[in-house]
């Protein structure tokens, strides 16, 4: 260390022209000692975003040689001396006790700050958002990507592959697109391409070695991570057949993953054991007070189907239910929640339930709303956001946790005040999608007297339900099956399954004679591989027929009520075995 302190002080006299440093040339009076400060959480390197206080304890200094000592900070920019502070300390271990030289200091930062960030991908089909994540400085294979997000199944992905035509991103500076022609690492890739990407500071050696061993294998298309970025971009598809497709590719190293999407927020009804809830309504009403627009909330039955339900862990919610946007700022580490260009706004003067705005005359509502702007002075429209192990996000700002109930609207817990209850029923906030939860899938309720032929038409039967005391709906399928289906107001509502909506929706077709002529009867038809199939009502409940042209007679069917324009009608058909009518 002797060699190495006589070439840091004399670097340090030169540039910083320190005076306490003058008699350097005789290093035997001189005393030194450099420490290689890091924290570390876990198996991770964290770097302060605030000052932290320093204090060292020089136990082995000469006496005479630490008057007056400095501490220089070696920064890539330079050494910078620090102020310090010098004191005395008893200190005692087991083997003596002495006094230590200690001296203190605030530093900024320790060494070269390091960058943690994600690229994550965004793909949204059928009202479902898929997302994938990869490290900075990481290389996917797209088709692997594309297989994830749910573009292609897996055993068409090759063939998907092979019709791209091009694969471009927005900004190439930021991840380079290659394609692969013949087998290849990742490391092979990238130094063919004489790349060099900034990786994430959390990627060890380790992993670092693991992603240049990744195989691609051809044909097929490398995504490079090159550097962090915090805009929206864009991987864009082109395939042989002239379709385009383009997947939103962001870095918001947001840590809840929610920037840039929109959710319902659903808080749950004190009281009621969590049977029903209510979301935040924006744009409801009109009067402006001196804070903002005034909001409203809508109820929601937690135990009916057509308002809310869970599906594969996705919280689903009725669909007039307000959409918000969330956007976060790194900066701040916060959120702001917009609809239509109006921004959520926890006003930072309601810090307890008991206490009342200016010029209002109940603190409820008003502790949250809506503002015009989210470049506001007291940062009211900067919302934190936390999520527990349960998945239940809870919001909030510096001075306490947003709480809520029926009777008292929303307000800032104070923990002065004893207002720390954070249980699920007052605090917990659900974050959902605001669309039917029982599929995308809609049909409204027709008077039979206003069926016309080529409609497409859904069959469908309630039954009581003993055991819930309350009706199922159930449609007839191409196979005679019953599927379940959601009956709500004026409509009926259906899901698919594993991606494919159930074949329930059956066309109105008119029967003709020989001549071509209607014969006044109709047929309830489906294709299905091909094949023609029928619905109709038989005395042996096989419902469902697949028959040749030269028998359409025995499935076909009349609508009474249709005749005679009432609202509803039976469906009823000839039954020549039977030799009478069913329906």
């Amino acid at each position: 260390i002797a060699d190495l302190s006589r070439k840091i002080t004399r670097k340090v006299n030169k540039d910083t022209g320190i005076e306490d440093y003058k008699d350097c040339a005789d290093y035997g009076d001189n005393y030194a000692r450099f420490f290689d400060i890091e924290i570390w959480s876990g198996d991770q390197k964290i770097e302060p975003k605030a000052d932290v206080s320093v204090n060292i304890q020089l136990h082995d200094a000469p006496a005479d040689t630490n008057a007056n000592p400095n501490v220089v900070h070696f920064a890539e920019e330079g050494p910078e001396v620090m102020d310090i502070d010098k004191t005395e300390e008893q200190v005692e271990d087991e083997e003596s006790a002495s006094e230590a030289e200690s001296i203190s200091f605030a530093a900024d930062g320790f060494s070269v700050y390091g960058v943690v960030y994600t690229v994550d991908f965004h793909w949204e089909v059928n009202g479902k958002m898929y997302d994938f994540s990869i490290k900075g400085g990481e290389t996917l294979s797209l088709r692997k990507l594309l297989e994830i997000l749910n573009v292609v199944d897996a055993e068409k992905s090759q063939e998907f592959i092979d019709h791209i035509s091009t694969v471009e991103f927005t900004n190439p500076d930021l991840i380079c697109v290659a394609k692969i022609e013949e087998d290849i690492t990742a490391g092979e890739l990238k130094d063919s391409l004489d790349l060099e990407p900034e990786y994430s500071e959390e990627v060890s050696e380790d992993e670092l070695a693991e992603m240049d061993s990744v195989q691609l294998k051809s044909v097929d298309w490398a995504l490079i991570s090159l550097k962090p970025f915090d805009s929206e971009e864009w991987l864009t598809v082109s395939m042989t057949d002239g379709e385009m497709f383009s997947i939103k590719v962001t870095d918001s190293r947001d840590p809840l993953g929610l920037d840039g999407r929109t959710f319902a927020i659903l808080t749950k009804k004190v009281g009621t054991n969590g049977t029903s809830g209510h979301t935040l309504q924006a744009g409801v009403h009109t009067t402006k007070d001196s804070r903002g627009y005034y909001m409203t909330s809508l109820n929601v039955d937690l135990n009916n189907g057509t308002q809310y339900t869970v599906v594969d862990g996705v919280e689903y919610v009725r669909q007039d239910a307000t959409a918000w946007k969330f956007e976060y700022n790194a900066e701040k580490e916060a959120y702001y929640i917009s609809n239509n260009g109006k921004y959520l706004y926890i006003d930072p003067s309601v810090t307890s339930k008991n206490d009342t705005p200016p010029n209002q005359n109940h603190a409820k509502e008003h502790a949250l709303n809506l503002v015009d702007s989210k470049d506001q002075a007291d940062e009211g429209t900067l919302i934190t956001i936390t999520r527990d192990s349960s998945g239940n996000y809870y919001f909030g700002n510096k001075k306490g946790t947003l709480l809520w109930d029926y009777g008292s609207g929303y307000w800032l817990s104070n923990p002065e005040n004893g207002e720390t209850d954070l249980k699920e029923n007052n605090a917990a906030i659900h974050l959902c999608l605001p669309e039917n939860p029982n599929g995308s899938h809609k049909a409204t309720l027709t008077a039979a007297k206003d069926l016309s032929v080529g409609q497409s038409v859904i069959v469908y039967k309630k039954i009581w339900n003993y055991e819930t005391d309350e009706y199922d709906f159930f449609a007839v399928d191409a196979n005679g099956k019953l599927v379940k289906v959601w009956e709500s107001s004026d409509a009926v509502y259906w899901k698919e399954n594993n991606g494919t909506s159930p074949a329930i929706e059956w066309k109105l077709i008119e029967a003709t004679n020989a001549e071509g002529n209607p014969t006044g009867y109709l047929y309830l038809e489906q294709e299905v591989n091909g094949s023609k199939v029928y619905l109709s009502p038989h005395h042996d409940n096989n419902v469902v027929h697949s028959v040749p042209d030269s028998e359409l007679n025995t499935v076909r069917i009349s609508l009474p009520g249709r005749d005679l324009e009432q609202y509803g009608s039976r469906i009823a058909a000839w039954d020549n075995d039977a030799n009478t009518t069913y329906g």
